[in-house]
């Protein structure tokens, strides 16, 4: 009896010690593998392109030296790293950085949430594309589809430094913003509050306020703002809400542009800078059934400008439908502003309502008023400007009629006073 017990214990002495050797041997070995992967982190590229892949869909590639500092708040930094862009992308990547450094929370993995304590970016390039037939590159896919998990985001610190933006947004003048400096910081209620500075299409510019939350930025999804940027000489402010970011629909917003150079439009829109004072300017986009509500009051430069009307395609202001109301000291200028050839020089006023639709365009109950000439027009454009295939009644009062000669598209009209 006392030799079965014995043998008993002697057996389960045994396989403690074989549990316990097994234990060691894997502490050992997981031991041996995190400082094989801090002595050697490069191993871990492959693995996080193949994440960023699963997790948005897009490759991550490091292409330079990857380092891994172990403490409770790691410090990750990269060389030469590419972000893929979307397969139907005309830019050969959608963002690279010279180098990158993180510190991220090891603990919040487990809850399915990337906390990035702090992330500085160096030498970065940005392309941001929006085709007009296509989906914005920046759209990115934030759930793993096959499993379900849903990860989330938050950043409390980011740096950039050196680095340039470039964007495509449908129709508009393509935009290049070069960064030497910019800082975000995202409090506790996800609200980023954003300061930096640069050039704008090679003029300088300055960038403060707040957006969020940071978290529905990255999805994509409806954000609130309230930023001031300074552009050359003038003062863009900025605030109100974008409903769906990824598709820049659902916009309820309000617009001002404050400066003493009216030639800061010739930037944004890539119009001709002919205007030589200041510019004041206030506006609002407001949701109108499955468009907008547009409305624009102030002055460019002496001209004085009032709209309002809806407008189907905000981008490329297509399926327009309102009102005009401007006045100034020479339709000449104006015209040029426009590219439309044939305004009389001297103060005017033109009121009416526009219709326009692809490239058709109608002007409506269109009155011209010059300083000795009146013109009450109603036409359809097909191809606006091109006054081919373009259909229109008019009735032409005054003094020297000729001077609408050009812009009517006529040979002939008297010079003397005629009704």
């Amino acid at each position: 009896m006392q030799r079965t017990v014995l043998m008993r214990r002697t057996r389960q002495a045994g396989w403690i010690r074989i549990g316990a050797l097994v234990l060691a041997g894997l502490l050992v070995l997981a031991a041996l593998t995190v400082a094989y992967v801090l002595t050697y982190p490069n191993v871990l590229r492959p693995l996080v392109a193949d994440l960023t892949e699963r997790f948005v869909d897009r490759r991550l590639v490091i292409a330079g030296e990857l380092t891994l500092e172990l403490n409770t708040v790691p410090l990750i930094t990269a060389a030469n790293v590419t972000f893929a862009n979307d397969p139907d992308g005309a830019a050969p990547y959608m963002a690279k950085a010279g180098f990158l450094a993180l510190r991220i929370d090891l603990g919040a993995l487990f809850d399915n949430h990337v906390r990035i304590v702090d992330l500085v970016v160096n030498e970065a390039e940005v392309f941001l594309e929006d085709p007009v037939d296509g989906t914005p590159n920046w759209a990115l896919v934030s759930d793993d589809e096959s499993t379900g998990e849903s990860w989330t985001l938050t950043l409390e610190m980011l740096e950039v430094a050196d680095s340039r933006l470039e964007a495509q947004i449908g129709e508009l003048a393509p935009i290049t913003v070069e960064v030497p400096a910019l800082t975000q910081f995202t409090d506790a209620s996800g609200m980023a509050e954003l300061v930096g500075s640069g050039t704008f299409n090679s003029d300088p510019w300055r960038l403060a306020g707040r957006y969020g939350t940071f978290e529905a930025f990255l999805a994509g999804g409806s954000i609130s703002l309230d930023l001031a940027l300074e552009l050359d000489d003038a003062e863009l402010s900025l605030d109100g809400v974008i409903g769906e970011l990824a598709t820049l629909t659902g916009l309820d917003l309000r617009v001002s542009i404050y400066g003493p150079d009216a030639d800061v439009l010739a930037e944004l829109f890539a119009a001709p800078e002919i205007f030589d004072e200041d510019i004041a300017l206030e506006g609002t986009i407001e949701p109108r059934g499955t468009g907008y509500a547009l409305a624009v009051q102030g002055h460019v430069s002496r001209f004085q400008i009032q709209t309002a009307g809806t407008v189907q395609n905000l981008a490329e202001f297509d399926g327009w439908d309102g009102s005009v109301d401007i006045r100034g000291p020479d339709a000449g200028v104006f015209g040029k502003a426009l590219q439309i050839e044939g305004f009389p020089d001297g103060p005017f006023s033109i009121t009416g309502t526009l219709h326009r639709q692809g490239g058709d365009l109608d002007l409506t109950g269109i009155e011209i008023v010059t300083e000795d000439l009146r013109l009450l027009l109603d036409a359809d454009f097909e191809t606006f400007p091109r006054r081919e295939g373009a259909v229109a009644s008019f009735r032409l009062s005054g003094g020297d009629l000729s001077e609408f000669r050009t812009l009517l598209g006529l040979d002939t009209l008297p010079e003397s006073a005629f009704s």
